[in-house]
C-alpha cells in the first residue's frame, strides 16, 4: 500500500510519501526551504496492523474532517486541519494506493473549446467526494488565441506544477493540474487522469474516452495526418532553481625554476679556473706571456662550451618534467570534474585535424566540444573560452612570422596561445571555435 501526505499550502503544495512500517511509531519532521509555513512541523504517527493512526502535530491542535480528532484509522481523502493561530490553517490530506503505477484514462479534446471541471453534474468532469473539497465549478480550461488556459474559480484551489494558480494561467503539454487530490494530465490534444480513484468518483459527460488497447489506433483516427505524439510518463514538475557557477581552468604551464647551485656558480668557475691555468703557465720558467694567455683562453672556452650544454640539457629536463606535471595536473582536473571520458569520446569522434606548420608546435584536432593540441598540451573545453584573438609574431617565415589565436579564459589572468603559420588558418579555426563557445 502506498501512502501519502499532501500539504495545500497559500502558493503550492508538497507532497511526502510515507515509509512502509507496521506497529510501530513514526515522526515526521517536515523541511521545506521551498513553504516556509511548513519547515520544522512535526506529525507523530502510530502504526497498528497497516492502519495509521495521527497522534499530535507538535504544539499545534489538529481536526480530521472538520470534526474534533479523536483516535481513529486514517483513511483515502481524509482531510487534517492544523491550526497555528485563529487565521491560519495547514491542510493535510492523507491518501493511499495499493497500486504504485496505474494506467489513466486517455480523453481527446482536440475539438473542444471550453471543459469544465467541478462536483456540478453538468460539468464535462465532475469530481465528486464527499466531504465537498472540490467546488460545484472547481475549474475551467477553455481555448483561445490557438492555446489553452486554466482558470481557478474554487474555494480550496487549483494547483498546476504543484503552485497554486491566483488568475488565468496558460497550460503547456505536460502540465500537471492538482484539484484537491486528483491529478489531470494536460497533453495538448488530450489530458490523462485516474477515473478509478478510491478518493473520487469521476464522471466524464460529453468527452471521447480513449481505450487503453487501440490507443495509438484511435489517435490516428481522429488526429491529423502526420501530428507528431509526444509521450509522457505523468509526474509532478516543479521548477528548478538556477545557480551560475565558473569553472576553475586547470592549470596554466608554469615558469622556468632556477637553475642548480653548481649551475649558477658556472659562470664564475668559467672566469676562475682559466686564470688559475694562466697563472700556472706564467709560473713556468720557459712559458712566457703569450703562452699564458693562449692556456686561459682556450680552457675559458673549454669551460664555456661545458656551462652552456649543461645549462641546456637541465633546462629541458626542467621543462620536460613542468611539462608533464602540468598535463597530469589537467587531466586530473579533467577527470575530477567528469570532463576527461567525454573529451576521450570527442577525440575519437572527431577527424577535423588542422596543421600548424610550425616548428614545436603540434597539429590540432577540433573536436565537437573540446579542442585538443599534443604539444604544447591542452585539452581545452569550448564553454571555457571568453575570448579569442589572432595576433602575430614577427620574424622568419613565408609571411615574415607566425599567428596565433590568443585565448582568454573565463576568470583567469593567463592565456593559452596557439601557432600557425597562415593568417588564414588562424581565422578559419577562430571561427569554428567561436561557434562552438558562444552558439
Amino acid at each position: 500500500m502506498i501512502r501519502t501526505l499532501t500539504f495545500f499550502l497559500r502558493s503550492g503544495f508538497k507532497e511526502i510519501s510515507l515509509p512502509s512500517i507496521n506497529n510501530d511509531d513514526y515522526l515526521l519532521k517536515v523541511e521545506s526551504k521551498m513553504y516556509p509555513e511548513i519547515n520544522g512541523l512535526s506529525l507523530g504517527f502510530e502504526v497498528i496492523n497497516d492502519a495509521w493512526y495521527i497522534l499530535d502535530a507538535g504544539k499545534y491542535p489538529y481536526s480530521i474532517n472538520k470534526k474534533p480528532a479523536t483516535r481513529q484509522a486514517l483513511k483515502a481523502a481524509d482531510i487534517i486541519h492544523i491550526k497555528k493561530s485563529e487565521k491560519d490553517y495547514i491542510v493535510v490530506m492523507f491518501q493511499e494506493s495499493a497500486e504504485a503505477f496505474r494506467d489513466l484514462t486517455k480523453v481527446f479534446i482536440g475539438d473542444r473549446k471550453m471543459i469544465s471541471i467541478g462536483r456540478d453534474p453538468i460539468c464535462n468532469i465532475v469530481l465528486d467526494d464527499n466531504q465537498s473539497w472540490v467546488s460545484q465549478h472547481h475549474s475551467l480550461l477553455h481555448f483561445k488565441d490557438n492555446a489553452w488556459y486554466i482558470k481557478d474559480s474554487s474555494t480550496n484551489g487549483t494547483f498546476v506544477n504543484g503552485h497554486k494558480i491566483s488568475k488565468e494561467e496558460p497550460l503547456q503539454s505536460g502540465d500537471i493540474i492538482s484539484i484537491v487530490g486528483i491529478r489531470i494530465m494536460f497533453l495538448g490534444k488530450f489530458i490523462a487522469l485516474d477515473t478509478r480513484s478510491g478518493n473520487y468518483t469521476v464522471k466524464l459527460n460529453e468527452l471521447k474516452k480513449l481505450s487503453g488497447s487501440n490507443f495509438q489506433g484511435e489517435l490516428k483516427n481522429i488526429l491529423k495526418k502526420n501530428t507528431a505524439l509526444f509521450h509522457r510518463a505523468p509526474r509532478t514538475v516543479f521548477p528548478i532553481k538556477k545557480k551560475v557557477f565558473d569553472i576553475d581552468n586547470p592549470p596554466e604551464k608554469e615558469a622556468e625554476n632556477s637553475a642548480s647551485l653548481l649551475l649558477r656558480i658556472g659562470p664564475s668557475m668559467t672566469m676562475m679556473l682559466p686564470m688559475m691555468a694562466g697563472t700556472m703557465v706564467a709560473s713556468n720558467q720557459n712559458a712566457g706571456i703569450g703562452h699564458a694567455g693562449l692556456a686561459m683562453a682556450v680552457a675559458s672556452a673549454g669551460l664555456g662550451v661545458i656551462w652552456g650544454v649543461a645549462n641546456y640539457k637541465k633546462g629541458n629536463k626542467d621543462r620536460d618534467e613542468k611539462e608533464k606535471k602540468r598535463v597530469s595536473d589537467m587531466l586530473n582536473y579533467l577527470n575530477k570534474r567528469n570532463l576527461l571520458n567525454s573529451a576521450k569520446i570527442d577525440f575519437f569522434n572527431s577527424d577535423k585535424i588542422i596543421k600548424s606548420k610550425v616548428i614545436l608546435q603540434s597539429d590540432i584536432k577540433l573536436g565537437d566540444k573540446y579542442l585538443f593540441s599534443i604539444y604544447p598540451a591542452y585539452i581545452l573545453p569550448y564553454s571555457w573560452i571568453k575570448e579569442v584573438k589572432i595576433e602575430k609574431v614577427h620574424g622568419h617565415g613565408s609571411n615574415g612570422g607566425f599567428y596565433y589565436l590568443n585565448f582568454t579564459l573565463n576568470k583567469s589572468f593567463n592565456s593559452v596561445r596557439i601557432f600557425f603559420s597562415k593568417k588564414e588558418t588562424a581565422e578559419q579555426v577562430k571561427n569554428f571555435i567561436l561557434k562552438k563557445a558562444f552558439y
